[in-house]
This record gives C-alpha cells, sequence and structure tokens, in this order.
C-alpha cells in the first residue's frame, strides 16, 4: 500500500489540510493519507501551540469517519526533535510492505533544502506537493522528486486562524466541524471572550451538584450542539453553552421548578403548568436570563424551547434539539445511527423532529 505520510504541527488542523489530503489520494499517487503531527518542533515556539496530546485529538476529530485517513503517532515513540527522515526511516523499517511518500504544501517543498539530512531525503523519498496561494516552486530543486497536486486555493492559515479565533467567529468556519466544535469547548487557543468564560464558570458552578450522568449528558450535548452549530456555519461557542445549560433543573422536584419560576415572565406550555418537570427547560432559561453580562437570546431561547421545538427555528435550536436527542451518553443504537448519517443538518433536524413528535 502506498502512504502519504502528511506531517505538521496541525495546531489546528484545519480544512486545508483536508483538502491537501484528498487531493494527494484523489492523485492516484497513494492510496491513503496519515496524519503525523510533529512531537517536538525544531524551529516553532509559540505561546498558543497545544500540547501533542491536544492536537491529536484535533486531527482525530477532523478525520473521524474518514477512511483514507489516519492518525500515526510515530514522532511521541520516537521522542525528541521531530525530524523527517528519522520518521521516514523509522516507518520503513515497521512498515516494510509499505511504500511512504511525503505529503507537503509548495511552502515547505521550497524549504526542504534546510531539512535535517535533506541531500539523504532528497535521495530516500517522493513527494506530493500541493500549490499553495504566494509559494510558487522553486526552480533549484531538481534533486528531488516531486509531483504536483492541484487544490482550491485558500490562504487561511493555522496561525491567522488561533491568533483571531476569540474575536472573529467566522475563523471557526475554516475547521472541520469536529475539530471547530472541540476548541469551543475546551477554550483551545484561549477562543473564549471574557464574557463568554464568564457564563460557562457560572453555569459550571450550577451544575456541579447534579448527577453524574446528567454532567455527562450536558457536556455531551455541548459538545455536539457545537458541531452542529458549526455545520450551519453558527458559532461553536454558542451551541457549547446552550448544551451545557438546557437540563440544570432536569433532576430538580416539581416544587424547586415551581419556586424558580414563580417571579418569572415567561409563558408556560399548558402541559409544564400540569407536569413541572417539563419545564426544565423554562427553569434553565430563566437562570441564564440572570447572568450578567447578557446571555444572547438565541442562546436563552433554544434553551428554553428544546423540550417543545418548532419546525422553524435558528441554528442555535436547532443544533441544541439535534444534539439532546442524539448525544452518545443516551447509549440508544437507533439515535446513534441516525448521528451518524451523512446528513445536512436541515434534514437531520427534520428526521429528529418526526421521531420526537411520534411520541
Amino acid at each position: 500500500m502506498k502512504i502519504g505520510l502528511f506531517g505538521g504541527s496541525f495546531n489546528p488542523p484545519h480544512k486545508q489540510h483536508l483538502r491537501i489530503a484528498k487531493a494527494a489520494v484523489k492523485s492516484g499517487l497513494v492510496d491513503k493519507v496519515w496524519f503525523v503531527p510533529v512531537f517536538m518542533p525544531v524551529h516553532k515556539s509559540d505561546k498558543d501551540f497545544l500540547s501533542y496530546d491536544d492536537r491529536c485529538r484535533l486531527i482525530s476529530a477532523a478525520i473521524q469517519g474518514k477512511k483514507n485517513y489516519d492518525l500515526c503517532t510515530i514522532e511521541k515513540d520516537l521522542g525528541g526533535p521531530s525530524y523527517t527522515i528519522n520518521t521516514l526511516r523509522s516507518l520503513r523499517a515497521s512498515f516494510p510492505l509499505h511504500d511512504f511518500l511525503l505529503v507537503v504544501g509548495s511552502d515547505s517543498l521550497n524549504d526542504i533544502k534546510n531539512w535535517h539530512l535533506s541531500e539523504k531525503l532528497a535521495l530516500e523519498a517522493e513527494i506530493i506537493a500541493a500549490v499553495r496561494p504566494n509559494f510558487p516552486v522553486s526552480e533549484s530543486l531538481s534533486a528531488y522528486r516531486y509531483h504536483m497536486i492541484e487544490i482550491c486555493e485558500s490562504a487561511v492559515s493555522s496561525t491567522e486562524i488561533r491568533r483571531n479565533i476569540a474575536k472573529e467567529p467566522a475563523m471557526f468556519s475554516f475547521l472541520p466541524a469536529p475539530t471547530a466544535a472541540l476548541i469551543a469547548a475546551e477554550n483551545f487557543f484561549s477562543c473564549w471572550t471574557n464574557d463568554f468564560a464568564g457564563w460557562v464558570s457560572k453555569i459550571k458552578s450550577k451544575y456541579s451538584a447534579l448527577p453524574e450522568n446528567i454532567i455527562a449528558h450536558l457536556n455531551g450535548t455541548g459538545l455536539l450542539a457545537a458541531r452542529y452549530c458549526s455545520e450551519m456555519s453558527a458559532d461553536p461557542r454558542l451551541g457549547w453553552l446552550a448544551g451545557i445549560s438546557h437540563d440544570l433543573y432536569r433532576a430538580s422536584s416539581d416544587e424547586e421548578i415551581k419556586d424558580v419560576l414563580a417571579n418569572s415572565s415567561l409563558i408556560l406550555e399548558k402541559i409544564e403548568k400540569s407536569v413541572p418537570m417539563l419545564a426544565h427547560g423554562a427553569a434553565a432559561a430563566f437562570f441564564l436570563s440572570g447572568l450578567s453580562p447578557a446571555v444572547p437570546e438565541n442562546v436563552i431561547s433554544a434553551v428554553r424551547m428544546h423540550t417543545f421545538p418548532e419546525d422553524k427555528c435558528g441554528a442555535i435550536e436547532m443544533a441544541l434539539v439535534m444534539a439532546d436527542f442524539l448525544d452518545p451518553s443516551r447509549q440508544n443504537s437507533k439515535r446513534d445511527k441516525l448521528r451518524n448519517e451523512k446528513l445536512d443538518p436541515e434534514k437531520r433536524f427534520k428526521k429528529v423532529l418526526r421521531i420526537k413528535h411520534k411520541k
């Protein structure tokens, strides 16, 4: 089997990385691409450089379900500074039946002469190079065996994403949705604003006394809602916020829910009045509405309506309804199947509503 070794810091991995991998496989030059995150970068030093394990988590999220891509942790196994020639030789020794090629961007190809033992690398490896904007291939690379592949141009870089993601939510759109969700949930690259960090702190303080299964459900729903928000080009941080809030009163008694809502101006459904437990979303929404600074109204509305969703609603509410219903912690095989189906958000939401309305 021909394997393309795609090395990099992947801090974070973004959609352009996936385009490069896809183009490498589509070219027929390799059968699969292995993403090889740098364990100890030789030339990079950045205060926002995530740990090796966290970068592996982001890569795993990005390539989940993609059969032609794998994560390769060889550089952690080797330890010490990461040099491509060492990685290549080690993998060849471990997998003698595979043929390994290097996958790089044209900017890296131009710099390859400065790599460790580059003259030996030129003899030992074929290279697949993806053309990057503003990085035409140098004419002085005749010693290297390389193949050029075309990809859609994108000037985005990992550096730009991590430096601007807190103040420019549009940066999340350059990331695979599962990766964007993980970054939003974990506050990677300090993506939470001060307001957002304050809201999360107060919400987590509130749910710290809840049963473990409900906390697991809140966290699982938050991560999945963040993912669905990203798929709909909405801010995944808001999906995470709605997800970890929606069931804050799910374990409360009827009397507690009544007490919470006694001073609320929220209009309850008839069934919520007769079965107070069903007003747990209203109680959580009322809690959010009391936080300062003000929580975005679309988050409060999503939490309020997640138990009784309408056919037409905003992206945050759609994301929360789907995530609440399809959260993996529910351990429901039929719901797991629906969650893993490749569907656009609108179709997934309609399927969820059909099932909920049958109950």
